[in-house]
């Protein structure tokens, strides 16, 4: 038996314990006191491994917690880490432009970096730079808005002086009275509207591709565009948006001078060169060598390094903004930025035309004189042609009806040109030169002898008049219609 004090085993006949001294029990039988004792020990034992069982297994239970939680975290670094930039770029395009959305433009030159480029020191060039750059100095900021699809697709492009509207029935012009519009012929804003309808074929046919909101596809479908691409491209040319796709998920490529993700932006400096070559080694795309052969020697002849710095962002798996520089060895062309403001859709309001709205769009405030005196010697210039490019049709004609043994009529002629006198040889002459105008004008002109002494053009009553001879060089010298100027 065992010891009730101590535990410890002692003979059955033991009165004391011989290990603490204490007094046992009455000698039983094994069947009676056995199982209580053994019962006893065993109970105690069993609830103190209990404790320690349950301690195991909740020791177990935060282990796989915590596995799993690290786990979780590691499988989020590693996708983000090999997430593909190029994919994420061109699927964010599809989902942008499959939805009305509106867009905010900002385009910004940079006269340093053109002049770079085109490397001309003609005294003409550099007076045309010179007074471009007082107006491309400053930002031009516009709005996009794009909504619908098929036959139901619009969009309408506002920059302030000049706002255009592409729907079903044709792409119109909008020019404002105020700043570069007044300038560049804008009047009463009522009748500056013109609408080019698209009333033939292969009008349609661009309208349908620009309307069908996936371009690629809608080339591809197109039967002419179909035949023009595989002059150049592969049977697989309208895959061209995964090559694009895979150009930018090659981050070590050696067109990729630098890449950069930050702030969920994607950034690459992007070496052109390069990436033509690359182009025209891509076996899906298959672009032909030839194809960009004279991009290349473009390129090649300016013997400047061409880059393109390009930043895009995306928010929601859409479009939030894109940037693009190109730059001519370090010196910036410009640079577009293309903000989408929001996904929602686009009103009917947004699509009417009426008074801009966009802070900071070219204006006569930003429209240096520079400027202006170079677009009045622009359109004098233009005048002056139209007149002698007259007197050149008018003696022509004279000609060749002295040579028939026909006559050549003398005296004083004046008459728009849209309404010539298809019999009168020389006014037939006259409209075949310049029916390809929109507007071809008014003239005016002397025969005498058989041969226009002089001859003078103009647009309407109110614009610049030019003559031959004797063109006016200045724009402060003015020509008085129906009289012969000299200076």
């Amino acid at each position: 038996m065992y010891c009730i004090n101590c535990g410890s085993r002692i003979a059955d006949s033991s009165a004391f314990c011989p290990h603490c001294g204490a007094k046992t029990q009455a000698p039983a039988t094994p069947a009676q006191a056995a199982p209580e004792v053994y019962t006893s020990f065993q109970g105690d034992a069993a609830a103190a491994v209990k404790p320690k069982k349950n301690l195991k297994i909740a020791i177990i239970i935060l282990a796989v917690i915590a596995f799993i939680g690290l786990a979780v975290w590691l499988t989020f670094i590693i996708i983000d880490a090999f997430k593909k930039p190029g994919t994420e770029i061109v699927n964010a395009f599809d989902k942008t432009m499959k939805e009305d959305f509106k867009a905010e433009l900002e385009l910004k030159y940079d006269l340093k970096g053109i002049s770079a480029l085109s490397g001309n020191d003609d005294e003409d060039s550099a007076s045309a730079m010179s007074s471009l750059g007082s107006l491309i100095g400053t930002k031009i900021e516009a709005e996009l808005y794009v909504m619908g699809e098929g036959d139901d697709f619009q969009a309408k492009l506002d920059a302030g002086f000049v706002q255009m509207r592409v729907d079903s029935e044709g792409i119109t012009n909008h020019l404002s009275t105020e700043g570069l519009g007044a300038i560049i012929g804008g009047s009463d804003r009522s009748a500056e509207d013109k609408t080019v309808p698209f009333d033939d074929e292969e009008s349609k046919e661009f309208f349908d591709i620009v309307a069908s909101r996936d371009i690629v596809k809608a080339m591809s479908e197109n039967k002419e565009v179909d035949k023009a691409l595989k002059k150049n491209f592969s049977e697989n040319y309208s895959e061209v948006k995964d090559v694009f796709a895979d150009l930018l998920n090659d981050t070590d490529a050696e067109y990729v001078i630098e890449y950069s993700k930050k702030d969920g932006a994607y950034n690459y400096t992007i070496d052109v060169m390069k990436l033509l070559e690359a182009l025209t080694k891509d076996k899906t795309l298959d672009m032909k060598k030839e194809s960009v052969k004279g991009i290349r020697s473009l390129i090649k002849e300016t013997k400047q390094d061409i880059i393109i710095e390009l930043s895009v962002s995306i928010s929601g798996g859409k479009l939030d903004t894109v940037k693009m520089t190109p730059k001519v060895d370090d010196n910036e062309l410009g640079t577009l930025t293309v903000t989408f403001k929001d996904y929602g859709k686009v009103s009917d309001e947004d699509l009417e035309f009426g008074e801009s709205n966009i802070s900071g769009g070219i204006n006569d405030s930003v429209l240096a004189p520079s400027m202006k005196n170079y677009i009045s010697k622009s359109k004098l210039k233009t005048t002056n042609a139209n007149a002698k490019m007259a007197f050149v049709s008018i003696a022509s004609a004279a000609t060749d009806l002295e040579a028939d043994g026909e006559y050549v009529p003398s005296g004083t002629f004046c008459f728009r040109i849209e309404d010539y006198d298809p019999d009168d040889k020389i006014q037939a002459s006259l409209y075949e030169n310049f029916n390809y105008m929109d507007n071809m004008g008014e003239v005016y002109y002397v025969i005498e002898d058989g041969q226009p002494k002089f001859v003078q053009w103009r647009e309407d009553s109110s614009s610049i008049v030019g003559q031959y001879p004797g063109p006016a060089t200045n724009t402060d010298d003015t020509i008085e219609w129906g009289t012969f100027t000299t200076f």
